[in-house]
């Protein structure tokens, strides 16, 4: 992911005082990751936080023998802990784009954020502490439709009534066809180009770890398609791009989706390609045709010459043209793999007008057939009527001509291709749309069956534990208990209980023991049916309810422990009950019924507290109406 900052942020940076990259470099590195689009922005501040680096400046770092020895020795202690070394190591990673936004590069591409490391602690420590810069992506051959693919976005954009979107595909088709980086438009000038001889002055290019004032050299194809949305030049002042196009650039390519293909480490990885491409493109063509890195000629071409060296160039005129020919080489795929005749009907077809100068770039077979076999073979294949002169000679006196009806044909062309894909576009967002609708509804419905299903499932191993304690006090305390239990809940209660033990059973437990706190278990059950029953002193006396046998008591007691233990699921929020021994509750007939902790204001089932006489009434007529008696 390209670097990027906040409209408000990149707007302060786009003024006409200072230099972007200046500004960049002396602005705290909080600000400038809190401006970013990086997402790894907590994790990131939190590292340099913690080394009191966030109001520390990327020039102070570089340049201030303090604090680079501070960052150095920060990331050297972190490396060392176990616990640190892998966030340390990717915030190494995270600040390259930011020192070279910056205009702080490391040589070939290495990270300067390491080579700052190694000043301080070392290079064999910076290895053995840190993983070693990440292997460069290597790209794969770009695919051949990626040469038709990009005409096509260039011709869209600067057709578009949007000027937004022209002024996008002006510096597309600037880096397309130059190679550039994005960052070297960053703060160029209309009044800083030369549109007669081509020199650039006040070029704010970053270049071997720092950035500085450079002139350049923009070839005449580069030149009339700044004219495009420029205009007549004189006078005019400010920033070619005021605005990052880089969006909307990204935006049109995406909706192309051209293929790419890189190895890392490696690892081959896809993607789609982006305006980063687009320099990677322009430098397999500068190697493929045998210019080497240190070539002042390549340099001079890809803004990365002195301003010395330029002067030269134009000055003697010999290395003005050599630089031009570079660029009717370097170009020649992006024309003849796209089956155009020449360089100036490429820019009649995305609607520029050409020069004279751009009319005598020729298209030749021997500039072509030193590109790879099976790009040459496509094109062959692709174009097998078109065909150009021999020879090395790409700037000539003849001019080419231009057919603007072709151009016309092939921009109606490209506009219904384009609107034939934004319908596709359109019509497959509305499916996807459609489908995540339908799914959320399907969603809906799911949730509403699994809470129906959860629910029936939930009242069922209700039914069955009501069940199942009825059946465990049946079949192990016998009917004095039954009989207790009846005084518990009530002559009502206790005939549903015996009629219909399921359904009464579940009610018992919802309504009643978790009402209590007791949990539905056979212990709940159990320290229900513990609880003082509404029999007077008569009956206990009579022995009818009392007389119990040896392996009787020790049942009881057993669920007397059940009882105690059961209390376990309670919360510590909750009062927890205390079990009575059970002869002693059955026989202390004056206590009132139990209520685990806290005590009723009323007997249960009495308006007013009764008398031991009223107790042994109703009692007696509860029996006589169940006919226990």
């Amino acid at each position: 992911m390209a670097l990027e900052f906040s409209q408000d942020f990149e707007k302060s940076l786009s003024g006409k005082e200072g230099v972007r990259s200046d500004k960049i470099a002396t602005t705290p590195l909080g600000v400038l990751i809190e401006s970013s689009n990086r997402k790894d922005k907590k994790s990131f501040m939190t590292v340099l936080a913690r080394g009191d680096l966030l109001n520390t400046t990327i020039r102070e770092i570089n340049d201030n023998p303090k604090v680079k020895e501070k960052f150095g020795r920060f990331f050297e202690q972190q490396g060392k802990d176990k616990k640190t070394a892998s966030g340390a190591n990717k915030v190494l990673g995270s600040l390259q784009p930011f020192f070279e936004e910056s205009g702080y590069l490391g040589p070939k591409g290495r990270n300067p954020v390491r080579i700052v490391l190694q000043d301080v602690i070392g290079t064999t420590s910076t290895q053995e502490l840190f993983s070693t810069d990440p292997t460069r992506k290597v790209p794969s051959p770009y695919p051949f439709e990626t040469y038709v693919k990009l005409k096509e976005v260039i011709t869209g954009l600067l057709n578009s009534e949007n000027k937004a979107e022209r002024l996008a595909g002006t510096q597309l088709a600037m880096h397309v066809i130059g190679g550039y980086r994005p960052s070297d438009f960053k703060n160029l000038r209309i009044e800083n180009i030369n549109f007669k001889n081509g020199v650039v002055s006040g070029l704010d290019v970053k270049d071997k770890g720092q950035t500085s004032k450079k002139a350049g050299y923009f070839p005449k194809i580069i030149r009339d398609i700044l004219l495009k949305e420029i205009g007549d030049p004189t006078g005019k002042t400010g920033l070619v791009f005021p605005t990052n196009n880089e969006e909307v650039i990204n935006d049109a390519l995406k909706k192309a989706n051209i293929p790419t293909e890189y190895t890392t480490a490696g690892k081959v990885k896809q993607g789609v390609f982006t305006l980063e491409d687009t320099r990677k493109l322009n430098e397999t063509h500068l190697t493929t045709l045998g210019y080497n890195e240190k070539d002042p000629i390549r340099l001079a071409a890809t803004l990365r010459a002195n301003k010395t060296t330029i002067g030269q160039y134009v000055a003697t005129g010999a290395g003005g043209r050599a630089i031009e020919e570079l660029f009717v080489k370097t170009s020649t795929p992006h024309v003849a793999f796209t089956g155009t005749t020449s360089h100036a009907q490429y820019l009649e077809d995305i609607e520029v007008d050409s020069s004279d100068i751009v009319k005598r770039y020729k298209v030749t077979n021997d500039v072509v057939e030193r590109f790879p076999l099976d790009r040459v073979e496509e094109f062959q294949t692709a174009y097998p009527t078109l065909a150009y002169e021999d020879g090395d000679k790409v700037i000539t006196s003849t001019l080419s001509q231009v057919n603007r009806g072709n151009a016309k044909l092939y921009q109606e062309a490209v506009g219904s291709e384009l609107a034939k894909r934004k319908d596709v576009a359109d019509i497959a967002f509305a499916e996807t749309a459609e489908e995540a609708e339908k799914a959320r509804l399907k969603i809906a419905d799911v949730k509403k069956q699994v809470k129906a299903e959860k629910k029936a499932t939930d009242l069922a191993e209700l039914k069955n534990k009501g069940k199942n304690a009825l059946d465990w006090i049946t079949n192990n305390l016998g009917k004095p208990i039954k009989k207790g239990l009846i005084g518990a809940l009530g002559v009502e209660t206790a005939r549903q209980f015996i009629q219909d033990p399921v359904g009464t059973g579940a009610a018992m437990a919802s309504d009643l023991l978790l009402e209590r706190g007791l949990g539905t278990g056979p212990g709940a059950f159990a320290s229900f049916a513990l609880q003082s029953s509404r029999l007077n002193p008569d009956q206990v006396d009579s022995g009818e309810y009392t007389t119990l046998t040896g392996d009787q008591e020790n049942l009881l007691q057993n669920m007397q422990n059940v009882a105690q233990s059961d209390t376990n699921i309670q919360t510590d929020e909750t009062p927890r009950p205390q079990a009575l021994d059970i002869i002693e509750q059955d026989t202390n007939i004056g206590n009132k019924m139990s209520t685990f902790g806290r005590t009723p204001d009323v007997s249960p089932g009495f308006v007013t507290p009764p008398s031991k006489s009223d107790l042994a009434d109703e009692t007696k007529r509860q029996q006589n109406f169940l006919g226990v008696t």
